[in-house]
C-alpha cells in the first residue's frame, strides 16, 4: 500500500491517480473500485478515466457517502434504498456488496474532493472492520493528494489570468510572487512524505531492546562472594620438634624413607649428659653394694634415693637427645642438619601416614561468618596454576573468628612468617578430592603449605540491586 500511494502522490494527472488507486482498491479490498471526483460547483460526480460517467452527486450511495462525509456500506445493494445502479455501479447486477467512502479535504472547510467506491460480489464476504478500516485508511492517505491536485488546478487558473484584476478576481487569492514562481514550473516537492518501513522495524528493536534489558537487569542475579587467601594441608603428617635447645649431632633418615615407631630419626648433642650418666651408674652401684653390705646404713641408704632419682633425670635427658619416630610413615621433610644450634619447639623433620587427608584452609573475612556453612561449594584457585581451579565442598568452619595472630597459630610457624593477615578472619576447611592435580594436560602432587586463593558465593541478588545497592532498603 505504501508504494502504491507513492506513486500516487507523484502522479499530477487524474487519469494516472485514478488508476493507481483503483488497482489498489481491488487489490486490498475489493473486486471492482471506483474513484470518482466531486464537482462542488454544479453539484455532479465525475470520472477521470470514464467521459461518459458524469451524475448528480446527491444520488446513491456515493451521494450518501459525501453528504454525511463517511464510508457507507451496503451488504446487498438493491437491497438498500440509496442504491443506485448509475452512480455507484453501472456494470452491477445488484447482489453485489457495495462500500462508498468520502475523500474530504485536509483544510479546515473539510470540502470533498472525491468519492471511493468498492465493489465485492455477492459470494464475498461482508466489508467487516478490517475491510472498512483499510478503506479508511485509504481515503485519509488519498486525502492530501487530492488537495495537492486541487491547488495545482486553481493556481493554473489563476496563473491564466493578468495580475492587477478586479479584486473579485482568483488571481488576487495569490501573491504576484507567487504566481510568478509558479509559471517558472519550479519543484515544490511532494506534499505526502510517508515514513520508511524500516523505522518501525527500528522502533521496534530498540524497544525489544530496552524491555529485554530491564528483564535482565530485574530478574537476572549475580552473586557475591566472600574471598580469601588459602593454603593447601596434608593431613596425616606429624612434626617432630626439639624439647630443648640443643645442637644436632646425627641425622639418620632422609626424604621419603619408610620408618617404624621406635626408629631412631635424629640424635642431639649429649656427650655431657652421657657422661654424666656413667658416672652416676657407677656411684649408683657402690653405693648399692654397701647397702648390701649394711642394710642399716643410713648413709648409702640416702646416697642410693639420691643417685637414683638423679640417674632417672640424666636417663630422661638423655631420651630427649634421641629423637625417635612416634609412629610408621614416611618422611617428608627434613630441616636438620648435623650441627646446625636448635631451640626448643623448632621443627626437625615431617613424617606423613601412608593415608594423606589433602585439603585446603581458607582465611576468609569474618564479617561472613554468618553466612558460611557447612556443604556450601567453594572455588580453590591455585597461586601460578590459572587453569588449575578445583571446585570443593566445605566440610567444616571454625566456629569462631579470630585476629590474625592467633590464625596464623593455628596455620604454623612454617607459614606464618610471609602470609600477611589484615582484621579479623574466619578459618575455613574444605577437604581436597585427590593427592594430586592437572594443569596444561600434566599432572602434579599437592605440596604442605601451597597458596592460592579460595572463594565462596554467600548471597544471589539482582543485577539492578548490584548497581544501586539503595534499592535493597526498599
Amino acid at each position: 500500500m505504501l508504494v502504491a500511494l507513492r506513486a500516487a502522490a507523484a502522479a499530477d494527472d487524474p487519469n494516472d491517480l485514478t488508476r493507481i488507486v483503483e488497482e489498489l482498491a481491488m487489490d486490498w479490498i475489493g473486486d471492482r473500485a471506483f474513484l470518482r471526483f466531486h464537482d462542488s460547483d454544479d453539484g455532479t460526480l465525475w470520472s477521470a478515466v470514464d467521459d461518459k460517467y458524469e451524475v448528480d452527486a446527491t444520488r446513491g450511495l456515493a451521494g450518501a457517502a459525501l453528504l454525511g462525509r463517511e464510508l457507507v456500506t451496503a451488504p446487498r445493494a438493491e437491497q438498500d434504498p440509496a442504491y443506485a445502479a448509475c452512480v455507484d455501479d453501472p456494470r452491477g447486477a445488484g447482489d453485489e456488496r457495495v462500500a462508498a467512502m468520502a475523500v474530504a479535504a485536509a483544510a479546515p472547510d473539510r470540502s470533498a474532493h472525491a468519492v471511493l467506491i468498492v465493489i465485492r460480489e455477492a459470494a464475498r464476504e461482508r466489508f467487516d472492520a478490517r475491510a472498512r478500516g483499510r478503506l479508511t485508511a485509504l481515503g485519509h492517505g488519498l486525502s492530501p493528494i487530492l488537495d495537492r491536485l486541487a491547488l495545482a488546478a486553481v493556481l493554473d487558473a489563476g496563473a491564466t489570468l493578468e495580475v492587477g484584476g478586479e479584486d473579485s478576481d482568483p488571481a488576487y487569492l495569490y501573491r504576484a510572487e507567487a504566481l510568478e514562481a509558479y509559471r517558472g514550473g519550479h519543484s515544490q516537492g511532494p506534499v505526502l512524505r510517508l515514513a520508511s518501513p524500516w523505522l518501525g522495524v527500528v522502533y521496534r528493536v530498540v524497544v525489544g531492546l530496552v524491555v529485554a534489558t530491564l528483564a535482565y537487569l530485574c530478574l537476572v542475579d549475580v552473586g557475591e562472594y566472600s574471598s580469601g587467601p588459602a593454603l593447601v594441608r596434608l593431613g596425616g603428617r606429624t612434626q617432630i620438634t626439639a624439647l630443648t635447645d640443643a645442637s644436632v649431632v646425627e641425622v639418620f633418615v632422609a626424604p621419603n624413607d619408610r620408618v617404624e615407631a621406635g626408629q631412631q630419626l635424629v640424635r642431639l648433642h649429649d656427650v655431657d649428659d652421657a657422661a654424666d650418666s656413667e658416672r652416676l651408674e657407677r656411684e649408683f652401684e657402690l653405693q648399692l653394694r654397701n647397702l648390701l653390705r649394711d642394710p642399716g646404713d643410713v648413709a648409702a641408704q640416702r646416697a642410693v634415693t639420691t643417685l637414683r632419682a638423679e640417674r632417672e633425670r640424666t636417663a630422661w635427658r638423655l631420651r630427649e637427645h634421641l629423637i625417635r619416630a612416634p609412629a610408621a610413615g614416611v618422611i617428608r621433610d627434613v630441616r636438620a642438619r648435623p650441627g646446625q644450634a636448635l631451640a626448643a619447639g623448632e621443627v626437625l623433620l615431617t613424617i606423613a601416614s601412608e593415608q594423606t587427608q589433602p585439603h585446603v584452609l581458607a582465611l576468609l573475612p569474618g564479617d561472613d561468618r554468618p553466612r558460611i556453612e557447612v556443604g556450601m561449594p567453594l572455588v580453590f584457585e591455585i597461586d601460578g596454576y590459572r587453569d588449575a581451579d578445583r571446585a570443593l565442598r566445605v566440610d567444616h568452619v571454625y566456629e569462631d573468628v579470630v585476629g590474625p595472630s592467633e590464625a596464623l597459630r593455628v596455620l604454623g610457624p612454617e607459614v606464618a612468617d610471609d602470609m600477611s593477615i589484615t582484621g579479623p578472619v574466619v578459618l575455613v576447611r574444605a577437604a581436597l578430592p585427590s593427592e594430586d592435580f592437572e594443569s596444561k594436560a600434566a599432572r602434579f602432587r599437592y605440596h604442605d603449605g601451597m597458596r592460592g586463593r579460595a572463594e565462596i558465593q554467600v548471597r544471589t541478588t539482582s543485577v539492578l540491586e548490584a548497581l544501586i545497592p539503595s534499592l535493597e532498603e526498599i
